[in-house]
């Protein structure tokens, strides 16, 4: 598949973890990305699915380019993680 090969042969710049401390990255390689997306996908409605919170955050990046094709992001656990705060020094209050 032409986006498989595009991201092996690293086309789309890299991304540096973690992706919240390298924000301005993350952003640049999914511009790149929503632009290959746009090329592939013209006229469909797309689905992200991601996993973990870095593939959070690049799905979100990626929906801020491509807004009205994106009907959804969905977001897959990885084994042991939560789904809200648990410690880690953040007080949800």
């Amino acid at each position: 598949m032409k986006f498989n090969n595009i991201i092996l042969r690293k086309e789309l710049n890299t991304h540096s973890y973690p992706i919240g401390n390298n924000i301005h990255i993350a952003s640049k390689v999914a511009s790149n990305m929503s632009n290959v997306l746009r090329e592939l996908f013209p006229h469909d409605t797309l689905r992200l699915i991601c996993q973990g919170s870095s593939g959070a955050i690049l799905s979100t990046l990626i929906y801020t380019n491509l807004q009205t094709q994106v009907k959804e992001i969905i977001h897959i656990k990885k084994p042991g993680e939560s789904s809200h705060l648990n410690g880690h020094g953040v007080s949800s209050t």
